[in-house]
């Protein structure tokens, strides 16, 4: 007789703890439209916002702060809402360069700067270590309680 393992969830184990394990499902939500509402004010302050020579910044590559900013905060709650990382990361890394080309082509008063592709890919890597480094911790302390046998 010949058994086949179906516990698939139990054996995929590559992939390391994801956010689901560690957060009640309500909390998953949450994070998903947290998710979606920064990538809508990415676009936004990317594509709709065109800043007024007032807005220069006194703080030196205050600009490029913003950058990364704005690619690291999808970037983690991406991977605190359980999405994979690889693909959260990927699609704002390619987002990057886009933004700039059509800043550059197609929206007056703005230009493309292959310095913000720089700080928008950093801020995407700081992103998904943030969001990586709480759904372990988060994971760590959901099976600590378990073993504590609280549940909570």
């Amino acid at each position: 007789m010949v058994l086949m393992d179906t516990n698939y969830a139990a054996r995929d184990r590559r992939s390391g703890p994801t956010s689901e394990a560690a957060s009640p499902p309500g909390m998953v939500r949450l994070l998903r439209v947290g998710f979606v509402l920064a990538l809508v004010l990415q676009v936004y302050l990317l594509y709709l916002e065109v800043p007024t020579p007032s807005d220069a910044a006194s703080i030196p590559h205050a600009d490029k702060v913003v950058h990364a900013v704005i690619f690291a905060v999808p970037a983690a709650l991406g991977v605190l809402a359980g999405l994979r990382p690889w693909l959260v990361g990927l699609v704002l890394a390619m987002h990057a360069p886009v933004s700039e080309v059509v800043q550059h082509l197609w929206i007056p008063a703005r230009t493309g700067d292959p310095g913000d592709v720089v700080a928008d890919w950093v801020g995407v890597a700081l992103g998904l270590a943030i969001g990586r480094l709480l759904v372990t911790r988060l994971a760590s302390r959901s099976a600590a309680r378990l073993e504590q046998g609280t549940g909570r």
